[in-house]
């Protein structure tokens, strides 16, 4: 049984990287900084709204627009901010994949 090849593609994401500004949509407290390059939104996001328990200014909950996702752990928030900002360090080549199931 011969599978069909898969129609080359990219991965695709929600959050479009097209734009020259970078907003910060961080509203507890709120932010209106803007940045021009999409890593430098991921690292203010890290340092002056999540913070660091070392710091003791840690917080585990997203407060990006009207998300609401609370987390037990720093790592957790940070790669759940990766959602909301068009920071993609890694392009899928790979394309659409199949699944295929045989009983």
């Amino acid at each position: 049984m011969e599978l069909p090849s898969p129609t080359p593609t990219h991965c695709d994401s929600s959050v479009s990287s097209t734009s020259s500004l970078n907003p910060c949509k961080w509203t507890n407290p709120p932010c209106f900084a803007t940045f021009e390059d999409p890593e430098s939104l991921y690292d203010h996001i890290t340092i002056q709204h999540i913070g660091r328990k070392s710091t003791h200014n840690l917080c585990l909950h997203c407060h990006w627009d009207d998300c609401k996702v609370a987390v037990t752990k720093r790592d957790h928030i940070t790669s759940h901010i990766r959602v909301h900002v068009p920071l993609k360090p890694f392009q899928c080549d790979v394309g659409i994949f199949f699944i295929y199931l045989f009983f």
